[in-house]
């Protein structure tokens, strides 16, 4: 699992995850054995692809290296329960119903239908599963369209329980190699749809020329200005409208500009001090600006949103529109228990405490665009980004602050999530963030030229956008595969209990 996913990239590893997984529960001698087994899986996988969880502790938590170090060890323990709840399941099934261990098409079907259930409904904080590492293979992971991303699982799921079967428990499972009719077929199924898709393009009305503006300033550069430390002020202002009046002179100028998560700390709202800078410089670039920044609580009690400004020049004026972010990073935006303990916040006063939004506020351009807009850990959702995306947009917008991971692995898994949510929804995916990585996904999934990390810049990236919002079945119907891969297990257990399944 963590040699398929960024930095190493190695796609086919994610293979060998439930062949090892289904191999550990044939070898368990009990239930909670196989918990076991499945435990060490998930603390290996949290250890080698979520090591930068220390570095966030230690930096922003003000935590030293042993602390941080061991509220790592519980966040690795408890980061992936669907592996040793995979594992407890799958043999449970097999002391009730001992007759599948020997069904060849329970390997090929009914456990990838177990896991990628179990995948599914098991909550994470980092949402990401094992399909998603497949966000490279753009001739396979366009039928995502379809199916969600769990599609991806099942079939990975589906070659490795398989694989499992026919080269080490071969003289358990009778025709097994029979059974490879399924994951053949669901690939060649992907594969085809996906060849289809890439060689029919989606109707194209307008190609958007839009400047991403990386600052890299980082995540404590923020925490100072925005408790008014001039110069920290100072200094994010001039550094955005530098960039910003760099890449204006460029001939064609952007038509939209670009700013990432909290990158004023203050409201573009207001009228006055730096706020009027900025929105006197949208005037003269004539171009409309998405910033984020800090919109204030008009009810008590009174505290910020995360935000996100739209400045645009119009004949009228300086039209102004926010979005308020929904989902909070819990004990980065909020401290879980925080509303009814206000103690905590005392207690850890690194921990920000925000309003949450309540609605998924579109954008809507002077020339009829509309634009979804998601806060850095929004784009990562599939049900939040569906209710944005399933509005009528032409693109969605997604701001991000990356910087809190350092330079590590973390800003490129979480970039990569990104790619699915595009294909999804056929709705191009522009995201700016603070340090890196800024790009541009388009309605199939390729990415563009992105920024570094942890170095400042002004990229233009050009958007193909279509005459009118595309409704992809998934946006329409949401995970419907998972209803259907309830029913496959369903029917494999009820079945099984009463007479075998003909292989």
């Amino acid at each position: 699992m963590v040699l398929a996913f960024a930095p190493i990239k190695i796609t086919s590893a994610a293979i060998f995850c439930p062949l090892f997984l289904v191999l550990a529960v044939h070898r368990s001698r009990g239930a909670w054995e196989a918990f076991g087994a499945g435990f060490i899986a998930s603390v290996v996988i949290m250890l080698g692809g979520f090591y930068w969880a220390v570095y966030t502790l230690h930096l922003f938590g003000n935590l030293p290296w042993t602390a941080a170090g061991a509220l790592y060890l519980v966040f690795c323990g408890l980061g992936a329960l669907n592996f040793p709840a995979f594992t407890w399941a799958l043999f449970r099934i097999y002391k009730s119903i001992p007759a599948l261990r020997a069904n060849a098409y329970w390997y090929a079907v009914g456990i990838p239908a177990l896991f990628a259930l179990i995948e599914f409904l098991v909550p994470k904080l980092f949402p990401w599963c094992l399909g998603h590492s497949f966000y490279q293979a753009l001739w396979l992971n366009q039928i995502v369209e379809w199916t969600g991303s769990s599609f991806l699982s099942y079939l990975a799921c589906s070659w490795g329980a398989l694989g499992a079967a026919i080269f080490f428990a071969s003289d358990e499972v009778e025709y097994a190699r029979r059974a490879l009719i399924v994951p053949v077929g669901l690939t060649l199924l992907a594969v085809g749809f996906s060849t289809w898709r890439l060689s029919t393009p989606l109707p194209t009305q307008s190609t958007k020329r839009v400047a991403l503006i990386q600052a890299n300033i980082g995540s404590l550069e923020k925490v100072d200005a925005r408790a008014g430390l001039y110069g920290r002020v100072q200094y994010t202002v001039d550094q955005h409208l530098t960039l910003t009046d760099g890449v204006m002179r460029q001939n064609p100028p952007p038509d939209w500009i670009l700013w990432p998560e909290t990158a004023m700390p203050f409201s573009l709202a207001d009228d006055d001090g730096y706020a009027r800078r900025i929105r006197d410089s949208v005037v003269r670039w004539n171009r409309p600006l998405i910033s984020g920044g800090y919109s204030r609580a008009t009810t008590p009690p009174f505290l910020d949103y995360n935000a996100a400004f739209l400045l645009e020049p119009t004949s009228t004026g300086l039209r102004t529109s926010t979005y308020e972010k929904n989902i909070l990073l819990a004990f980065g935006e909020y401290f879980p228990g925080g509303e009814t303990f206000p103690i905590l916040y005392t207690w850890f006063p690194e921990v920000s405490n925000f309003m949450r939004g309540t609605e998924q506020k579109i954008l809507t351009l002077a020339d009829g665009t509309r634009l979804g807009i998601t806060i850095c850990y929004e784009a990562i959702v599939p049900p939040f980004f569906r209710k944005v995306a399933s509005q009528g947009v032409h693109a969605v917008i997604n701001l991000t602050n990356d910087s809190w991971f350092g330079p590590t692995s973390e800003p490129f898994q979480h970039a990569a999530l990104t790619v699915f949510r595009a294909i999804e929804s056929r709705t191009p995916l522009i995201r700016v963030t603070n340090t890196g990585l800024s790009f541009a996904v388009d309605r199939y999934g390729h990415r563009s030229t992105s920024t570094g990390v942890f170095v400042p810049g002004a990229l233009t990236v050009e958007v193909p956008v279509g005459p009118e919002p595309v409704t992809t079945f998934y946006l329409r119907y949401g995970d419907w595969f998972i209803a259907l891969l309830a029913a496959v297990l369903a029917y494999f257990l009820l079945r099984s209990r009463r007479v075998p399944i003909p292989v």
